[in-house]
This record gives C-alpha cells, sequence and structure tokens, in this order.
C-alpha cells in the first residue's frame, strides 16, 4: 500500500484544553461497534457513566448524549475525561481519528487533516500543500473504482495544484471543472484549458438550503450580502488546494466530478465574504465554513 500525505501532517498536534474552539461540542458523535461494546463492559463506576452516556439515534448508530451541547464526557477543562480514566487508546475511533481523514484508492490511500479543527487550519494556511509518499505492507484494498477516471483525475489534480501555483480566477476554475465533468461522460481523458475570463457570482440561495451546526452560524451565512469573485492570495490558494486534495479523486466513487470544484469555489467565496462582512481572520472563516457546512453530507449532496 502507498500511503500519501501532505507535508504538514506529521505536524499537527491537538490543542486540547487550550484550544480556542473544541471538536466536543455540537456534533454528534457516533461511537463504533467495538468501543460500544468495550465501554458497555466496564465494570466501575466510570462504566455506569459511559453506559448512561450511549443512545442509539435515528440513523441507528451508537452515539453520546449531549448535554448542554457538548460532549459528556468533555470536562470544565475542555479536556476529555475518557482519555483521562482510560487512556487515548480507549477512545472510540471518531474521537481516535479527527481531525484526521483517509480515503483508498485500491492501492494507495490518502490522509490529510481538516480544515474544521483550528489547529490543522493553521498548518493548512501556513504552507503550500506538499505531498509525500511513504510505503507499507499492507495488502491493497478491494473497490470497485473505475481504473481509467481515476488515473485521469489524478492528472487533472495536477494540472489543477500547477494553476494553482501560478494563480486562478474562481469562474476559471468552475469552468475548469464542468470540462472535466463533460470529458469524463464522454470518456475523453484529455486534460481541458483553463480560461479565466468572466466574473462569478453565488446564487446566494444555496445558503438557505444548508443546515447548520448552528443557529448563530446559520445567521451569519444567510446575513451575508453577496458570494462573488475574490482575489485569491496565497492563503486562499492553500486552502483551495486543501479542497481538491481532499475531494477531487473521492470523486471517482460518486460520479460528481464538478462537485469539488464548485465546494472549493464556494468555500472560498463564503471565508472571504466572511471575513469582509463579519470580521474574522480567514482562518477563523475557513474554520467556521467547514464546521458549519462541510461536514454536513446533506450540505455535500447539496452541491451540483
Amino acid at each position: 500500500m502507498i500511503n500519501i500525505y501532505p507535508s504538514y501532517y506529521k505536524n499537527f498536534k491537538c490543542a486540547a484544553g487550550d484550544c480556542a474552539d473544541t471538536c466536543c461540542a455540537k456534533w454528534e458523535i457516533v461511537v463504533d461497534e467495538d468501543s460500544a461494546n468495550f465501554y458497555k463492559g466496564i465494570k466501575t463506576p466510570f462504566g455506569d457513566r459511559l453506559r448512561s452516556s450511549l443512545t442509539v439515534d435515528t440513523d441507528g448508530d451508537t452515539v453520546f448524549i449531549n448535554r448542554n451541547n457538548r460532549c459528556p464526557f468533555l470536562n470544565d477543562s475542555n479536556l476529555c475525561d475518557i482519555y483521562i480514566n482510560l487512556g487515548g487508546d480507549k477512545l472510540c475511533d471518531t474521537c481516535a481519528k479527527f481531525p484526521r481523514f483517509s480515503t483508498s484508492f485500491g492501492g494507495s490511500r490518502e490522509w490529510g487533516i481538516s480544515l474544521s479543527c483550528p489547529a490543522a487550519c493553521e498548518l493548512i494556511v501556513g504552507s503550500d500543500l506538499e505531498l509525500e509518499t511513504v510505503p507499507d505492507d499492507d495488502d491493497p484494498d478491494l473497490n470497485e473504482l473505475d481504473a481509467e477516471v481515476f488515473l485521469y483525475l489524478k492528472k487533472v489534480r495536477e494540472a489543477v495544484f500547477s494553476r494553482i501555483r501560478d494563480g486562478f480566477t474562481l469562474s476559471g476554475m468552475l469552468a475548469f471543472g464542468k470540462a472535466v465533468e463533460e470529458n469524463i461522460n464522454n470518456r475523453d481523458f484529455s486534460v481541458p484549458g483553463f480560461d479565466d475570463e468572466g466574473k462569478l457570482y453565488f446564487d446566494k440561495r444555496i445558503l438557505e438550503r444548508f443546515e447548520y451546526l448552528t443557529a448563530e452560524g446559520r445567521e451569519k451565512f444567510l446575513s451575508l450580502s453577496s458570494l462573488k469573485e475574490i482575489k485569491v492570495d496565497t492563503v486562499y490558494k492553500r486552502i483551495f488546494a486543501y479542497y481538491i486534495y481532499r475531494y477531487l479523486l473521492a470523486s471517482v466513487y460518486d460520479g460528481r466530478y464538478y462537485k469539488p470544484f464548485y465546494l472549493s469555489c464556494l468555500a472560498l467565496s463564503a471565508i472571504d465574504a466572511l471575513a469582509l462582512q463579519k470580521g474574522l481572520q480567514v482562518s477563523e472563516a475557513a474554520v467556521l465554513f467547514a464546521k458549519e457546512i462541510e461536514h454536513s453530507d446533506k450540505n455535500i449532496d447539496i452541491l451540483t
């Protein structure tokens, strides 16, 4: 198996109690089956607390019961009582992995860290995306991806990364994404050119269709006056590279090849609007977009 990492991946370290935000609040935390069974088998007072904090949601997932919109094990110092009482190796998969993510493509697996984590965001906006390859002895994963499309998307992604370095417009990148999707649908595996002419305005009504993590986040997004073409500076290039890295190759599985381009461009336009209209730092706006919009499967499905 070939593992691919952004160069900053190895530098990630959770800020824990010093984090200005926390991933242990507002979100529903899904507990994997092995962890749930382990928690249910602990015969101590802390085990009683674990069992009383587990429930099954409407999707059939085992989750922790949030209290006051916080994980029941997030203590007053913003530290995890499960980690303190049982150790880091006893965290459920969701808590042990976040903000790390990975996507398997048969003989390769790509890893990253999510923009929704402030500590991860600092690394993402702090350096250009460079990928490192690390082989291991794991067997390739079985999958049903279209090999021709996958190899084409790899070529497309390299072309996008090159264009990011040279500079681009959102309108030009969206036009490029449309051409990529049309080529794949026609089984034409030539990489289209870039045309940066034109201006872009997103239909703001898309923000009304999204589900939001918090009422405060919803208010911020719905009160934005416009979403439009922006000046793409170094920090925005790095955020755009994050989205393309995370989502473009993965589109081989759902066949929605334009979606990564739309998501990436919408993210930049919305982040810039939040920074200008709400007085946020770009990194704060990037974290807000990722938390409120990116991590919802429903929101991703809305994107055309």
